[in-house]
């Protein structure tokens, strides 16, 4: 009985976690994982030099927010931030409108849905139209100009900016995993 019980609830268990994922994705070389190590210094691409190379839909306010983020995470791991630098940071921000249908299926199978026995069934659709938005934060090394580390963090979109607060959060969620271990594992 008691396996039956615990079977049931690793079941569960699985069930439940499965469908979670992570708001934070990680990539970068493996190759270049002891250069990585080996980086001292670091410089933030400013504002300008980001907008040729993606989609700028912070305003400058939040921008700064996420920019002071980064560097309060970067100096608190020892990195100095100086010209010329090791390697560079270029973050960029992208924007996609989404839309779940949830279909809450009142009542029991015939009549929850026509056509079945006319028009007196009771399901209902809830849908639901967000805005998500993507941090995309790119680690370029400055000998070769290539990029070597990439982490970004998806999230639903509010209709307030970011305080500072959530903005050292959400580079922080990211940039735990800077710089990648030895092995190229993450943490």
């Amino acid at each position: 009985m008691n396996t039956h019980l615990f079977k049931l609830v690793l079941l569960g268990t699985m069930l439940l976690t499965a469908g979670c994922q992570s708001p934070v994705a990680v990539d970068f070389d493996r190759v270049q994982i002891e250069r990585i190590q080996a980086f001292t210094s670091y410089e933030v691409d400013t504002r300008e030099a980001r907008t040729g190379y993606g989609t700028i839909a912070l305003s400058p306010l939040v921008d700064r927010r996420v920019e002071n983020a980064i560097r309060n995470n970067l100096e608190a791991k020892g990195y100095a931030h100086s010209k010329p630098a090791d390697f560079r940071i270029n973050f960029h921000t992208v924007t996609k409108d989404r839309t779940e249908v949830h279909d809450l299926g009142y009542g029991p199978a015939p009549f929850g849905r026509k056509p079945y026995f006319g028009d007196y069934g009771y399901g209902r659709l809830f849908i639901d139209k967000y805005e998500e938005g993507t941090l995309v934060i790119d680690v370029i090394d400055t000998q070769n100009d290539r990029l070597v580390w990439r982490g970004v963090h998806t999230r639903r979109l509010e209709r307030n900016a970011l305080s500072p607060v959530q903005a050292q959060a959400v580079v922080d969620a990211i940039l735990i995993n800077f710089p990648p271990l030895r092995d190229g594992a993450l943490d």
